[in-house]
């Protein structure tokens, strides 16, 4: 079933991320990872998949369906072989499992780029301490269009800060 729902994610991400303007650069395992020309392509983008990940949920049966979680992070790029590295990419890949399942979980500096261009709506964590990253990260959590009130997931997140802060 998960082999299922890599391949169908797999295939949307295929579709999506050229379409935004960005670059697939490579899948690791039921993960992936691209790149994208601006903040704003790559929130929309997020955003698309999202919304074609639940239009999806909505007709399959309750055992196809799933959820992704994103996380974006904007900064300088390493590209190597078709692969790209650097401290972006790590805060990148440590901030998105922050996010709910169906949402999406960015960095300060996405969220300053994108706020007076798109109606995101969602909750400010306590500044994270992720692990190998020096300072603290602000981090924006995009509540999921079906997801909860702000009030319960600042309560939720509260609590989920003090467990990876320890």
């Amino acid at each position: 079933q998960a082999l299922f729902c890599v391949g169908e994610l797999e295939k949307l991400l295929r579709a999506e991320i050229p379409r935004a303007g960005g670059r697939l650069v490579k899948f690791l395992g039921d993960g992936s990872m691209a790149e994208f020309p601006t903040a704003l392509a790559a929130v929309t983008c997020s955003q698309s998949v999202l919304a074609a990940i639940e239009a999806n949920n909505a007709w399959v049966p309750l055992e196809k369906r799933y959820a992704v979680r994103i996380g974006l992070n904007l900064g300088e790029l390493v590209d190597v072989q078709e692969d790209i590295f650097s401290d972006t990419v790590n805060v990148a890949a440590r901030v998105q499992p922050l996010a709910d399942p169906g949402g999406i979980a960015m960095t300060s500096l996405i969220y300053l780029q994108v706020k007076n261009q798109l109606n995101l709506k969602g909750t400010y964590l306590p500044p994270q301490k992720l692990k190998n990253i020096p300072e603290k990260i602000r981090i924006f959590l995009v509540h999921p269009v079906r997801g909860e009130s702000p009030a319960e997931a600042s309560k939720r997140h509260k609590k989920l800060a003090v467990r990876i802060g320890v």
